[in-house]
């Protein structure tokens, strides 16, 4: 999941959530799947804000892999917490988030490289947090604004396409 806080809240009114709510959606969009652990990508400082979510969930940051970047300069944190979530077998993120938009992308990618259900028709496994839970991603979408705010199966579909061919002559 990425869970953006901080300061978006000031650029898209109504775009930060409670824990309550954000947890209600999870349970929803999983509710036919058992899920015991959750990977949070988030800015929010104050740990106790996803209590509502351990509750239910064994819930891991980035922060709980310290010991593992003891080495690894800080400036790659945040490239690190969006290769992890882009793996995790759902993914939801902030709408509207660029960096949402990028382990979308990411996602998308690894659907078309290791054939996933859904990959020949840009499907990914993919939701958004908004006022309700948004499946953009469950089905195909073609390119519209805001460009920013969305990864679209153009990005993704068949890039790697006579790539093999090249390599090997």
């Amino acid at each position: 999941m990425h869970i953006r806080r901080g300061d978006f809240h000031q650029q898209f009114k109504g775009s930060i959530l409670s824990a309550d709510t954000l947890a209600t959606t999870f349970k929803s969009v999983t509710a036919k799947r058992e899920r015991k652990t959750i990977f949070i990508a988030t800015d929010e400082k104050d740990i106790a804000f996803f209590e509502p979510f351990k509750r239910h969930y064994q819930v891991l940051f980035l922060a709980d892999f310290m010991h593992l970047l003891k080495d690894v300069n800080s400036n790659y944190y945040p490239l690190i917490d969006q290769l992890i979530s882009s793996r995790g077998d759902i993914f939801i993120g902030t709408h509207l988030s660029t960096f949402t938009s990028y382990i979308n992308r990411m996602r998308g990618y690894y659907s078309w490289r290791d054939k996933l259900d859904g990959y020949e028709k840009g499907k990914i496994d993919s939701y958004y947090f908004s006022q309700g839970v948004t499946e953009k991603h469950r089905e195909y979408f073609s390119i519209h604004s805001p460009f920013w705010a969305y990864e679209f199966p153009e990005a993704w579909y068949d890039i790697d396409h006579n790539v093999m061919k090249a390599t090997n002559v």
